[in-house]
């Protein structure tokens, strides 16, 4: 199938699947707006990448557990033929098998089939034991959970709860989260609408029990690098729907 029909393919197929979802969650509508007028006509000849070692490993099998529509099933396999996967945290601070766990093929970005203002999507490909940190974005944030089961929180505190197949989550813009895979890998549909050039930041307590953030910027390989850190402050906090800082314990 050439690259312009997988695309439309994909795109009509989960499209069809999350429209199915807009009365029960009324905050998919920005998100299905954004994909129906994704423009397939311009599609980036890109060059190719190596395959990361954690598509080889586990993307056979992902696409083995996908529990969805048959469209969407055969759309997906369709697809996750011709992404371009990379690993999408690089540099020294990150811990390597997270960099080499975390996968993403873009639909639309940098490096995806087209490029967009308004939304980045695609595919993202997570290894099994998986654990991605507290973390946040102005962005907001949709993930289809297509095979695997993902396990979210939201805030520091936030009571853990989990995304099977055919279900999905919202993150708010600045909304802290983190995610956690089981022993199988997770194949999620993901889109980023809003502020999606703004930078990721991650959150981590320093060997005094006080919090920082560590900013994380987006590199024109649609990666995503370390810049610098700074504190946590009342007003971070608060941004983020976080209650006040505690004082570290003695």
């Amino acid at each position: 199938m050439p690259k312009k029909s997988t695309f439309e393919y994909f795109c009509m197929s989960v499209l069809a699947e999350l429209k199915t979802f807009l009365q029960l969650e009324p905050r998919l509508s920005d998100f299905v707006r954004e994909l129906e007028t994704l423009d397939s006509s311009p599609i980036q000849d890109l060059q190719k990448l190596p395959t990361p070692p954690v598509v080889k490993d586990h993307l056979g099998s992902a696409l083995d557990g996908l529990r969805c529509t048959q469209k969407l099933a055969d759309a997906t396999r369709s697809l996750a033929g011709i992404l371009r996967w990379y690993e999408i945290m690089q540099g020294d601070a990150v811990e390597p098998s997270l960099a080499r766990g975390l996968v993403a093929g873009q639909l639309s970005g940098q490096i995806g089939f087209t490029n967009s203002h308004g939304i980045k999507s695609g595919l993202f490909l997570l290894a099994p034991g998986i654990h991605y940190p507290l973390h946040q974005h102005a962005a907001r944030e949709l993930y289809f959970v297509l095979s695997g089961t993902l396990t979210l929180n939201h805030g520091r505190d936030g009571e853990p709860f989990h995304v099977e197949p055919g279900g999905f989550s919202i993150t708010p813009s600045n909304r802290l989260h983190a995610l956690t895979t089981r022993e199988e890998p997770c194949l999620i549909f993901y889109a980023w609408i809003g502020d999606i050039e703004a930078p990721i930041w991650w959150w981590e307590q320093d060997a005094e029990g006080n919090w920082l953030r560590i900013c994380w910027e987006r590199m024109p390989d649609a990666s995503w690098q370390r810049s610098f850190s700074e504190a946590v402050t009342e007003d971070v906090l608060r941004d983020a729907g976080e209650r006040e800082l505690s004082p570290p314990s003695d």
